[in-house]
């Protein structure tokens, strides 16, 4: 009996090893001869595909199979080559060659956040904005080739713009960070770029220029509407007190006009808003009132709002008109007021080793300008 069940048990493997085969074979170039690597292979039996694989590195595949039948093919495909079909050979490998070809898309659909033209880059500035972003500043300095810098003027590929305008229209008469600052992030569409920048159509295609301007559009929900802007602080400590800014603007592409008005004591700079920023103007320069007595700088290795100690007030109203003839009613007033409190002492301290530091020079100064 034990004969007998050993007898079946070998029968039984010998069959199952019998019955177990592979396909195998190498995919080349048909015309270099070359081996073609990751090329997909399918066996199609009756038409319809039943095992699938793919060629290694140096071009082979194995297909493992339990039997072969006489219409069983190979199908080859690969990017760039002709779909190839080939009986399963009897010889030990199979050799499938695949010859190239070009191919046309049928359709290509391009979205990208940048489209260049002769002069003029656009930048859409809905895909650069998201719900973290407060302001146009926070929006432009995602751009690429953009830098901001911190008095708010902007720098395009290392060179600062000469020309910074909303809808067209140059509000601020080139103190443009009034607009960076108040502008919301969610109003803004795209940002335009303009490169070799000559606004005076008289001189267009006459004359070159290296100078770089940049146009701001909002969108439709945003133009022609007021857009208020409050920001109110508290600050609590010794002294407290209470500070902010107001701002109110409306934009369009005829008429603009802006009403701002900040009070600070937190060491910020508000006379960063009246900055003259962009160099070029079509406009006459303002009336302005002298100044007797500057602010002494004070050189330490920290944040300058730290050093500051100040009362500001800063008052402005931008009122722009675009006429018939495209020239420009333009209403401008700025004041600027502002109390600093500082206090410095000089100290010279030596160690002569083994003794105390002696103290030979100290010198207090307090000022209020």
């Amino acid at each position: 009996m034990k004969k007998i069940i050993v007898l079946f048990t070998i029968l039984f493997v010998a069959c199952h090893a019998f019955a177990q085969e592979k396909i195998s074979g190498y995919v080349e170039d048909s015309l270099t001869h070359n081996r073609l690597a990751n090329v997909s292979i399918t066996l199609l039996r009756n038409g319809k595909p039943l095992k699938f694989t793919r060629t290694k590195e140096d071009g082979t595949f194995v297909l493992p199979i339990t039997e072969k039948q006489a219409n069983d093919k190979l199908q080859a495909t690969f990017m760039g080559y002709k779909k190839t079909k080939t009986s399963i050979s009897s010889r030990k490998e199979t050799v499938i060659s695949m010859a190239s070809t070009a191919f046309v898309l049928k359709e290509v659909q391009v979205k990208g956040s940048r489209i260049t033209g002769r002069d003029t880059i656009s930048f859409d500035l809905t895909r650069f904005a998201n719900e973290r972003d407060n302001s146009l500043k926070d929006v432009l300095k995602k751009l690429p080739g953009v830098d901001i810098e911190k008095n708010g003027r902007i720098n395009y590929n290392g060179k600062p713009i000469n020309r910074f305008t909303v809808e067209g229209l140059d509000l601020t008469g080139g103190k443009y960070n009034q607009l960076e600052e108040n502008i919301k992030a969610k109003d803004v569409k795209k940002a335009e770029v303009i490169e070799h920048d000559q606004p005076i159509k008289a001189l267009q295609n006459k004359t070159f220029t290296d100078n770089v301007a940049m146009n701001i559009a909002l969108k439709d929900s945003a133009r022609d509407k007021l857009m208020p802007t409050l920001k109110p602080y508290l600050l609590v400590g010794h002294p407290s007190h209470v500070g902010g800014s107001i701002n109110i603007m409306q934009i369009g592409k005829k008429k603009q006009m802006m009403y701002d008005a900040e009070y600070d004591r937190t060491g910020k700079n508000l006379g960063y808003a009246l900055n003259q920023l962009a160099s070029y103007s079509n406009r006459l320069a303002p009336a302005s009132l002298p100044s007797w007595i500057s602010v002494p700088s004070l050189d330490a290795p920290i944040d300058e709002e730290r050093l500051r100690f100040n009362t500001s007030q800063k008052y402005s109203i931008n009122h722009i008109k675009k006429n018939k003839d495209d020239a420009e009613t333009r209403i401008e007033a700025n004041y600027l007021r502002t109390v600093t409190r500082q206090e410095r002492e000089n100290m010279s301290i030596y160690d002569l080793g083994g003794e105390a530091p002696t103290v030979t020079t100290e010198h207090k100064q307090k000022t209020m300008i």
